[in-house]
């Protein structure tokens, strides 16, 4: 296991492979500590070799901030992003990489890491940049992007009520938060607190829940379906937010309606996982439904489930996989926007990306 701390090891490389043949690694966890505050571009580097052969390669970090990739190869230029490997075999070839995506644009850029993407009710993208402290949203109509919040505060993730009110989860500190709101069109600065409520969760209102959860003690299931006493109302009392440790580290919020299915990834499970939804919120019947699963999963308007996990893995209803689309950087957020709320966009490390589907 290769595992640094948060001090040195937030620029530490675990392994470095070069002008090197023909070796063995087995049963290899590369391991980031939950206090790293930025990602690493790679957890292992290679120049200049071959017959390499990895079995049994685990890559996992309970903060956000993991290895963008898995292994780069400086010399070939190749990148392995999937985490979870039976055998890798870098044969050191310079195999040519097919072309870019050509449904993919890249629409603003600079970041440091940007997350949480949600859609407001007008069909405009929001995100976050969390150590910037940073709340940005892109204007599909106007094609321009907005910095709206710089708030002394760390975002982790957004979304909206039906009055319009930015709902805003922010952290604190491992598995610590708060949950504020502002609403867009105000010219009022304060951000609002929003209290923690006890009690059984109010019935039939929409449930938001983590787009994923970072469960590393196999108890995805259990906790997915537990029965919360305590939760967060938005300002307009539309949204019921439960209170759960892993609200404050999630990547995103999904909106979960009683009657209809609710997909979540379980990023330690690497699967896509969809549940039913009681009346009062509570997730139950949980079915895997995708061997593929990691940071966000969208629901598009063609019925299809749109999963994160290294590129973005499409997959229909019955878990039957559609489509790769490739990304220039490992997407972190899903959502779909615009006008139709048609065009999926991508938080992805440095840049917010369109898909345009047909």
């Amino acid at each position: 296991q290769f595992e640094e701390e948060s001090a040195e090891g937030s620029y530490a490389l675990p392994i470095r492979i070069r002008d090197s043949r023909n070796l063995m690694f087995a049963n290899i966890y590369l391991y980031r500590v939950i206090r790293m505050v930025t990602p690493y571009p790679a957890g292992v580097l290679i120049e200049n070799a071959a017959g390499l052969d990895f079995r049994g390669l685990h890559v996992y970090g309970p903060s956000k901030f993991s290895y963008d990739n898995t292994l780069v190869d400086r010399t070939t230029g190749r990148e392995v992003r999937s985490r979870e490997i039976a055998r890798l075999w870098v044969s050191g070839s310079a195999e040519v990489a097919g072309p870019p995506d050509a449904r993919v644009e890249r629409v603003a850029g600079g970041f440091e890491f940007i997350d949480g993407a949600a859609v407001d009710p007008h069909g405009n993208v929001w995100f976050v940049d969390g150590r910037q402290h940073h709340i940005y949203r892109w204007d599909h109509r106007a094609e321009t992007l907005t910095l709206v919040r710089d708030a002394p505060v760390s975002p982790a993730s957004l979304t909206f009520d039906e009055a319009g009110h930015a709902i805003v989860v922010t952290n604190t500190g491992w598995r610590r938060g708060n949950v504020v709101s502002f609403h867009p069109d105000s010219s009022a600065a304060a951000l609002r607190e929003l209290p923690l409520r006890e009690g059984p969760l109010p019935s039939g209102r929409t449930y938001v829940w983590p787009g994923h959860l970072w469960r590393d003690a196999h108890d995805f299931e259990r906790v997915t379906s537990a029965v919360h006493d305590r939760y967060y109302e938005s300002p307009d009392g539309s949204l019921v937010i439960p209170y759960q440790e892993d609200l404050f580290r999630a990547y995103s919020l999904r909106k979960a309606t009683p009657g209809r299915p609710f997909v979540m990834a379980d990023e330690f499970g690497q699967k896509t996982v969809r549940f039913s939804v009681d009346q009062d919120g509570r997730l139950r019947d949980a079915e895997a439904i995708a061997e593929e699963g990691e940071l966000d999963v969208a629901e598009g308007p063609d019925g299809n489930y749109y999963v994160a996990a290294g590129e973005i893995f499409v997959f229909d209803e019955r878990g039957a996989l559609l489509d790769i689309i490739r990304m220039p950087e490992r997407p972190a957020t899903l959502v779909f926007g615009g006008p139709g709320r048609d065009e999926l966009y991508v938080t992805a490390r440095s840049g917010l990306y369109r898909v345009r589907l047909p």
